[in-house]
């Protein structure tokens, strides 16, 4: 889950306005996070892991499986623990961008001894559990990366319907209340977004023909986007924010950051000048050409020596595979590697073995020196190739 800021939004426009300033105060707040902490030794591995669960209604004698529309609702009681005393919640539970999600995660980090290993699936266990034991009779938890009829018909229960010409998306597909209503970064983002683009999201799937099958039906042309050339834009950025990781920053990564980054140079010249190094610097100069897309009234101005929101609200919004974390500011907590591209499993078992496969692997990593670098083009091109149908044998 990214950051989430309480406040008033801003709209797109004033959004954009701003940009330049939090772009500006972001670099000094990581400068300063940095100096604080660059000198940082000695911390055991800790590590941990986010389960995303959707909560569907099953009506048996309809044959019909719709998603429950109450994550709000079990939000208020999942947090009831942590709120009284952090210290003491087996899990922590955040909000997802869905109505009808929920994300969990232990409620104190794994260490560095073998043992933890042994714990990771039944805390997972314990975490679903947790969930259930608050759903209504005709609810089940499931952990799936996308319900099979999003956006198809009624799908959602309460029955609610597409609104194509109000609300933040105006989907012609997805009802308004699927976002996450008790927090305003999720229908800001979305709406921001589709301003920013200046049409509405649009994911165009290949139609695959079948000719025993009717032919799928289509609301209207699909419309071909070129590049066309900057007016009030600074940069063309060849990727989108979500996407694989664009940049290697340690320094046997060098040799293989063989894709030439897009930055801003005057913060790339403040990062430097600020004493990060250069494969740092071109990281976070890359992620901040981007703007922000979410922006709070009450968040604009910060005190640069203490604060990380501005940071954070392009990092977090920058969706790639990898992410470096900074510790969060006035915490205990130290510098994080997040590994983003794992789907989520329908078992518990299995999220479990990739969790940890994970940690080990990274372990082995290092313990033997071991180098299975390729260049961030290879990165790319297995990124797109993973995507296509039958990516296994392409």
């Amino acid at each position: 889950m990214g950051l989430l800021s309480e406040g008033s939004p801003l709209s797109w426009p004033e959004t954009k306005r701003l940009a330049p300033h939090v772009q500006r105060h972001g670099i000094e707040q990581f400068i300063n996070q940095f100096r604080r902490l660059k000198e940082r030794r000695g911390d055991s591995l800790k590590w941990g892991d986010e389960v995303e669960y959707m909560v569907l209604r099953l009506n048996r004698e309809a044959r019909t499986a719709r998603l429950s529309l109450r994550s709000p609702e079990l939000l208020d009681q999942l947090q009831a623990t942590e709120r009284q005393d952090p210290s003491a919640a087996p899990s922590l539970w955040r909000p997802e961008y869905g109505a009808y999600m929920v994300e969990g995660t232990p409620g104190q980090p794994y260490g560095s001894i073998v043992s933890f290993f042994n714990t990771v699936e039944s805390n997972m266990r314990a975490r679903r559990r947790e969930v259930e034991a608050i759903l209504q009779p005709d609810e089940i938890l499931l952990s799936i990366t996308s319900f099979p009829r999003l956006g198809c018909g009624v799908f959602t229960d309460p029955p609610c319907y597409p609104t194509p010409t109000a609300g933040s998306s105006q989907s012609l597909f997805i009802p308004e209340e699927v976002i996450f209503p008790a927090h305003p970064r999720f229908a800001t983002l979305t709406r921001n977004i589709r301003e920013r683009r200046g049409k509405k999201v649009a994911i165009n799937m290949p139609i695959l023909v079948d000719e025993r099958t009717p032919r799928p039906f289509s609301r209207g042309p699909v419309p071909e986007r070129g590049l066309e050339p900057l007016t009030t834009e600074r940069f063309v950025i060849p990727k989108s924010r979500y996407g694989s990781t664009d940049s290697y920053i340690s320094e046997c990564g060098r040799p293989y950051n063989d894709v030439k980054l897009v930055m801003d140079e005057d913060l790339l010249a403040r990062l430097r000048e600020g004493g990060i190094d250069d494969l740092l610097a071109a990281h976070v100069a890359h992620l901040f050409v981007r703007e922000p897309i979410s922006l709070f009234s009450e968040k604009i101005e910060q005190d640069d020596s203490v604060d990380m929101d501005h940071f954070e609200n392009i990092q977090s919004t920058n969706w790639q595979t990898m992410r470096f974390k900074p510790p969060p500011a006035g915490s205990n907590i130290g510098w994080r590697v997040e590994f983003r591209p794992c789907e989520v499993q329908l078992t518990d078992f299995e999220n479990a073995a990739f969790v940890c496969f994970v940690v080990l692997l990274t372990r082995v990593i290092l313990s033997y020196k071991l180098n299975f670098l390729i260049p961030i083009s290879k990165v790319d091109e297995n990124m797109k190739r993973a995507h296509r149908k039958d990516a296994c044998a392409a």
